[in-house]
């Protein structure tokens, strides 16, 4: 437990010292804490959780840096506490082709520890190492863009593909479409989402279609979040297992976030 505390500590602090090598220009530090209630339609697997988060992002010229740590601490109807750590970083170089082109390089890693009800760190139980390319294309009603990628799972073997293609337009308005494919250890169409956006101002909304390989089991996740100054609220919920012989499962949350 402790070693988990010192991990997340040192997380912490290291983002603010990058964050205090910025802070002319913002710090791209924010941290915040989310409340969720797991399965809230079921009588025996309902639970509750608490995740304080840490994220980092910025942009050095061309390289763009992004990190987050999320520590959740949840607790099931038998009274266990159940905790998890999960770590994400992600790196893209921005190559520009005149004024409208950019091709990234993108280097993204998380990492999932699974630390259960013991005081002692398991190793991770899911890793994905994602490498991709992105092409963005700027046009005067909008950025349009497609990525490639080429997920790798750690440390069972595993390996996939992943396809996007989306756009941003000025106004705000936001589309993206996600295709991934498993190659190893099976070769099967595993998801498609779609993601919608809008953002005006404060008021930013979303809403997540995500449907498994063969198009049968449906997850919608809206979210809605309002800013005020440094701080962002947010709501929102999930809503899984819609066409499967699962029983329906709503998972609300609601959190905070500050900006430094």
């Amino acid at each position: 437990m402790k070693r988990t505390f010192l991990f997340f500590l040192v997380l912490v602090l290291a983002c603010g010292f990058l964050a205090a090598q910025e802070e002319d220009e913002g710090t791209g530090l924010s941290a915040g804490l989310e409340l969720g209630l797991n399965n809230a339609t079921s009588d025996d697997g309902r639970s509750v959780y608490l995740m304080p988060n840490v994220v980092y992002e910025k942009s050095f010229d061309d390289l763009d840096v992004f990190v987050e740590g999320d520590y959740t601490i949840e607790f099931d109807g038998e009274n266990e506490t159940i905790q998890t750590f999960y770590l994400e970083e992600e790196l893209g170089y921005n190559l520009h082709f005149g004024d409208a082109s950019t091709l990234t390089l993108i280097l993204n890693n998380t990492l999932t520890f699974n630390l259960g009800t013991g005081q002692t760190i398991n190793l991770a139980e899911d890793g994905t190492l994602d490498p991709a390319l992105k092409f963005t294309q700027g046009f005067d009603f909008g950025d349009l863009y497609g990525q490639i990628g080429f997920p790798v799972a750690y440390p069972a073997a595993g390996f996939g593909l992943e396809f996007i293609v989306g756009y941003a337009a000025a106004f705000g308005l936001g589309a993206e479409l996600t295709c991934n494919y498993g190659v190893e250890p099976d070769a099967e169409y595993s998801e498609t989402s779609l993601l919608l956006s809008y953002e005006n101002g404060p008021i930013y909304g979303e809403v997540e279609v995500a449907a498994d390989g063969e198009f049968k089991v449906w997850t919608i996740t809206p979210e809605f979040d309002y800013s005020i100054g440094s701080f962002t609220v947010y709501v929102g919920a999930e809503l899984g297992e819609l066409g499967s012989d699962e029983d329906f499962v709503f998972s609300p949350f609601l959190g905070v976030s500050y900006s430094f």
